[in-house]
């Protein structure tokens, strides 16, 4: 929907500005769209939560259902957090399928390497969104993980920021006065050499098989896996992180079993990748395929 993207545009604005949310809202007009946005999130929480859990799902755990009466969440907390929950539950994995997509037909022998990975663990006639393969999908885990390294889903980090009346805080060499919001923009961080190399720019799911022991290599690597944070990290890190997980395990496998998938005559897969940005979180223009059925 168009103003869940100008919603997210505008929302990048007042995240690096938020003085001038109190501004814009007496402009008249301006921030429409952040404004349905918000609308929509809040009106789908709202409902979700007046529905109760049937599921154990993410409302289930947000709301505390896990948890006696007397320590239930704040129902007006959960609703607030409903234009979150849709923006980082839809919008991030969709973007980093389409992602993964496009290095796999960007990459030819990936794509076929992981095709082959998924008939071996669900032959034509099996169905292959029951996950239980998924965990011994070597390739695939692979795959996911150089595609989040590439473009993790907010390429920008997330803020934090030193607690009013806790002084100070001294990280490395640098001192952040308290009440100061930081980033570690992770996109830089996953393509640093110091980090992972070589061809640190380049798409390269060997590299997580060659650091795990599971496949031989010439080439001297460098692979520091507390770098890669595409979920952030810490107590404030992604609370759908499996989920996401998940997800991405569950539609990669399916299209690839189901379908060959062939890019249009003419795609330019280089400026695709150049039109990629980020706007609060990483975006993507629409990726034009041909599916045929297997």
């Amino acid at each position: 929907m168009a103003y869940r993207i100008f919603g997210i545009n505008f929302g990048t604005i007042f995240d690096s500005l938020p003085w001038l949310a109190y501004f814009a809202r007496n402009v008249p007009g301006l921030g429409e769209d952040v404004k349905r946005m918000r609308e929509m999130g809040i009106g789908k929480a709202a409902l979700r939560n007046k529905q109760g859990s049937k599921t154990k799902d993410l409302f289930y755990y947000l709301s505390n259902d896990d948890l006696p009466e007397e320590k239930k969440a704040n129902p007006a907390i959960v609703i607030a957090e409903g234009i979150l929950a849709t923006v980082a539950g839809s919008d991030t994995t969709s973007n980093a399928l389409t992602v993964a997509l496009y290095f796999l037909l960007k990459n030819q022998d990936a794509y076929r390497r992981l095709q082959a990975e998924v008939d071996k663990f669900y032959p034509q006639g099996e169905d292959p969104l029951d996950s239980k393969h998924y965990k011994d999908m070597e390739f695939l885990e692979a795959v996911i993980n150089e595609t989040l390294r590439m473009y993790p889903a907010v390429m920008s980090g997330s803020q934090r920021s030193v607690m009013r009346g806790q002084g100070g805080k001294l990280i490395g060499q640098y001192y952040i006065p308290e009440d100061t919001q930081v980033r570690i923009p992770t996109y830089t961080l996953h393509r640093d050499p110091r980090n992972f190399s070589p061809y640190p720019d380049t798409f390269w799911p060997d590299r997580w098989l060659i650091a795990e022991g599971r496949q031989e290599s010439k080439e001297e690597i460098v692979h520091q896996v507390n770098a890669f944070i595409p979920f952030s990290f810490g107590p404030a890190n992604c609370v759908g992180k499996n989920l996401a997980w998940t997800q991405l395990r569950m539609v990669l496998v399916a299209l690839l079993h189901k379908f060959e998938i062939k890019p249009v005559k003419g795609w330019d897969a280089d400026e695709w990748e150049r039109l990629i940005t980020e706007q609060y979180i990483t975006m993507r223009t629409s990726l034009p395929v041909i599916l045929e059925r297997r």
